[in-house]
């Protein structure tokens, strides 16, 4: 954990998190879920549950994202038999506090508790699924580490298996600041430790997160039973309006284990 808090260095926070807030009506929407992760700060989610059997997808997006955002996408998942349950980031959306690389990784162990909890709580007997975007297949790895046991399956879509890169791409030097990014974030020794389902998703002209990062994360896997979907002729934010609906059927396929 201490390699980790070096990465919360401000130059570092600065340049890889761009939060933005919901506007007040958001903020009251039914289907929000503020989930406790210290005494004093709260992280928002939104529970889009359709149905009590359904598989149950939890899902962290990506940089300067909001889970309000993913409404008409959820309403998808929901059509494809999915409920769907995306999280948000300290000080993104309706969440209070600042994001940071190391309580971002640690949020997520205490979010999936909480969400996890709720549901066997409430009744939903699906299966559990956990998909991280970008910068959010830090909080499934994390995750993956601590709970494979209670998770059917995990999706990685433009996930970034080294750190390094992303500090070349905003022009930082971790030398400089003393930092040890194998060190500090490892997705390949944790990917090499999950062993459950999973499906790798990346285009490969991915300008921010390279394409081999996510070939690199699919090949260490070690799991029996895993899928990866190379998308041509898309980049880093744009894999949806590639695919259209392939896409959710390609993620329903999966989750229902349907997938070739």
């Amino acid at each position: 954990m201490k390699e980790i808090k070096k990465l919360d260095h401000p130059i570092i926070s600065k340049l890889l998190f761009h939060p933005r807030r919901d506007s007040d009506q958001e903020k009251e929407n039914p289907k929000n879920l503020l989930i406790k992760v210290t005494d004093c700060i709260n992280v928002g989610c939104r529970l889009h549950l359709n149905n009590l059997k359904n598989p149950n997808l939890i899902y962290f997006h990506g940089n300067a994202e909001l889970v309000s955002e993913y409404d008409e996408f959820a309403k998808i998942y929901n059509k494809f038999g999915i409920n769907f349950i995306p999280v948000d980031y300290r000080g993104y959306g309706f969440s209070d506090g600042q994001p940071s690389f190391s309580t971002m990784i640690s949020d997520s162990v205490k979010i999936f508790e909480n969400i996890y909890d709720r549901l066997v709580l409430k009744g939903y007997t699906g299966p559990i699924f956990t998909m991280g975007r970008s910068l959010g297949s830090a909080s499934v790895l994390e995750i993956s580490n601590h709970f494979e046991k209670y998770i059917n399956g995990m999706i990685i879509e433009s996930g970034f298996a080294h750190i390094r890169p992303l500090f070349k791409l905003f022009g930082v030097n971790p030398d400089q600041l003393e930092i040890n990014p194998e060190k500090a974030l490892n997705h390949i020794d944790k990917i090499k430790k999950y062993s459950g389902p999973i499906l790798v998703i990346h285009a490969k002209n991915d300008q921010i997160i390279h394409f081999n990062e996510g070939k690199e994360l699919y090949d260490n896997s070690q799991s029996k039973i895993k899928f990866c979907r190379w998308i041509e002729n898309a980049h880093h934010n744009n894999i949806i309006q590639q695919l259209g609906i392939n896409y959710f059927k390609t993620i329903h396929d999966f989750i229902y284990d349907k997938i070739e």
